[in-house]
């Protein structure tokens, strides 16, 4: 019989590496923030720099969400299943985006008592941090999936 515990470390050792090579291929929050303060003194600036790097990932984020539709309406499957996949999958944006607002704001709560400026820096930072890797999501998914 096959030792479990052995399957278990390397099941667990492999999606360590896979999550690390996302990681390493993302720009975190913190280092979005770091980024804009490099690049900027004044604090409405920096704020500025994130905002728009927020805004960036949106795009980002939205421009895989028309690649994954597109692929799906691609699919030669019966109507009634495809048109389930794409409620489903609207359904997880959803999901997704609400889930990446709250997260978010506990991100920023974690500035705790800093100026409003800086606990706003930090929740656009997360968000396009959240906004990129679940672009990143998405291509891969559609990268993989075979029809």
């Amino acid at each position: 019989m096959p030792n479990q515990t052995g399957k278990t470390q390397a099941v667990l050792f492999l999606l360590c590496v896979s999550a690390t090579a996302l990681a390493d291929t993302l720009p975190l929050e913190h280092s979005i923030r770091d980024a804009c303060s490099d690049r900027y003194f004044a604090q409405v600036d920096v704020q500025t720099c994130v905002q728009q790097d927020a805004e960036r990932s949106a795009t980002v984020w939205h421009n895989a969400q028309a690649q994954a539709i597109a692929k799906m309406r691609q699919w030669d499957e019966e109507p009634k299943y495809a048109d389930a996949a794409l409620k489903k999958y609207h359904a997880a944006e959803q999901a997704f985006a609400a889930y990446r607002n709250r997260y978010c704001d506990w991100a920023a709560s974690l500035g705790g008592g800093a100026i409003g400026t800086a606990r706003q820096m930090r929740k656009n930072a997360c968000i396009a941090e959240q906004n990129r890797t679940r672009a990143k999501q998405l291509q891969q998914m559609m990268n993989d999936w075979t029809f």
